[in-house]
Formats: structure tokens, C-alpha cells, sequence
């Protein structure tokens, strides 16, 4: 008997950016099913699929084995004006803050690394080539700070530009959950969160630490149980700032 055959899941491949680093080009490319991102130059691998050409506004994937082709726009080489003009209103424009600040960004929360080449090479890129990979990170909201250099070895130091905005966020969204909560309930959630870490030795809890983790998880337990369903999401999105600074851009 003959199982039928499992369809293929068609790739969903997304292009963010193309940058000259030296003589190679490279190509920010994210896969939306896993939301891993990475830079890519030309023949470079992705699962089943080849980079076989990469240009400024687009970049081309070929099936290995049955050579069908995928085409991938670069999202950074439209003009907003014509982004603008495509898409719906609601439609977030690409490296605007809203972008940045959505799960649309491959970047939203860890910074994508630079290959190893470029990191090596980095002193002696030129200054235009250098710009163009510093405006594409800003452009996805991480501000370069420096460059370090000791025995040929590279360190570059990273900030995110909204990162003051989404720890306010973050800050109002835990406000407005302690504000639904009754007076046992925020008394026993404010208990909760001034447990202090437990330092474990050689990868081992005490009799003492066990006993205190159970304690700790029956009462995180009694108390996650008297939440309503709205109280629990509201907890759940406390990290979330992507609904207060990721929101459609209004023109």
C-alpha cells in the first residue's frame, strides 16, 4: 500500500535589505515561518532552496530539486511613496517606528549578527559601504554605539533606539493589570514578584531550596487560579509593547 504524498509547504521567504560589504553582496532574508533572519550572500543555502542571485531591489531562491524559482522583493528598495500608495491604510510602512515596533520587524527583539567576514574586514570597509550597513540596522530600530578591535577581534556594541519607549510601555501595561486586580490579588502578586533568585551549587537545590520552590509554585499556582480570563491575558501581555508602539502608522 502506498501512503499518499505529504504536500510540500510552500517557503515563506522575506527580503529586508541588501547591503555591499567588500566586494560581496548580502542579503537580509527572513523566514516568517520560523522568524529566523540572517544575512545571505550569493549560493548561500536556506533548507531546500539556493540563493542564486541577489540584486539591489531583489533577490532570487531556486529549489534544488525542482528548480522552481522565488522571487523576493526588497522591501527597502520601494520608495515609501509607492509603499504607501500599494498597500492598505492599515498597512504598516516599512521602517517606520510602527514597523520597527511590530512583529512585522525580523529584528523586533534580538539583533540579526553580521557575518564573521564583515566583522573581520570592518576596519577596512569603505566609509559608504560601511553607512549603508549602519543606516540598514537603524532602519530596523539598533543603533551602532562603536566598534572595538583588540588582537583582531571585533566587538560592536548595539543599542535599540526605542528601547526607553517599550520599557514605558511595558511599564504602563503592568500598571493597568495590577489596576484590575483586588486587593488580595495584587497583594499576593506583589509577594510573588519580590522572591528573591535562588542560588543553586553545582547544579544542585538544597532540601531547603526544594521545599522553598514548592511553596513558591503553590502559591503562583493559587494565584494564577483566581484570575478571570481577561485578568490573565492582561498578565500574559504584560512584556507585549507592540500594541501600544506597533500600531498602524496614521498619515
Amino acid at each position: 500500500m502506498r501512503l499518499p504524498a505529504t504536500p510540500m509547504q510552500e517557503p515563506k521567504f522575506e527580503c529586508h535589505g541588501v547591503c555591499q560589504m567588500g566586494q560581496t553582496l548580502y542579503a537580509s532574508i527572513r523566514d516568517a515561518v520560523t522568524g529566523r533572519s540572517e544575512w545571505c550572500e550569493l549560493n548561500r543555502a536556506l533548507g531546500g532552496w539556493t540563493v542564486t542571485d541577489i540584486k539591489p531591489h531583489q533577490v532570487i531562491l531556486r529549489d534544488r530539486r525542482s528548480g522552481k524559482e522565488l522571487v523576493l522583493n526588497n522591501t527597502a528598495a520601494a520608495p515609501a511613496e509607492m509603499a504607501a500608495a500599494s498597500e492598505p491604510v492599515a498597512k504598516r510602512k516599512p521602517f517606520s517606528k510602527a514597523w520597527i515596533n511590530s512583529e512585522d520587524n525580523p529584528m523586533l527583539r534580538h539583533l540579526q549578527s553580521l557575518p564573521t567576514e564583515v566583522v573581520q574586514a570592518w576596519p577596512e570597509l569603505p566609509a559608504d559601504q560601511k553607512a549603508a550597513i549602519i543606516d540598514f540596522y537603524r532602519n530596523h530600530g539598533w543603533q551602532l554605539l562603536g566598534a572595538e578591535y583588540v588582537n583582531g577581534s571585533g566587538t560592536f556594541t548595539w543599542k535599540n533606539i526605542y528601547e526607553e519607549e517599550r520599557s514605558a510601555a511595558i511599564a504602563e501595561n503592568r500598571r493597568l493589570y495590577e489596576q484590575s486586580l483586588s486587593p488580595e490579588q495584587l497583594a499576593a502578586y506583589r509577594s510573588i514578584r519580590r522572591n528573591p533568585m535562588m542560588n543553586v551549587l553545582n547544579g544542585r537545590l538544597t532540601p531547603e531550596q526544594e521545599a522553598e520552590g514548592r511553596r513558591r509554585r503553590a502559591e503562583a499556582d493559587k494565584f494564577r487560579d483566581s484570575l478571570s480570563a481577561k485578568q490573565l491575558e492582561q498578565m500574559n501581555g504584560i512584556p507585549d509593547f507592540t500594541k501600544k508602539l506597533g500600531v498602524p502608522d496614521v498619515d
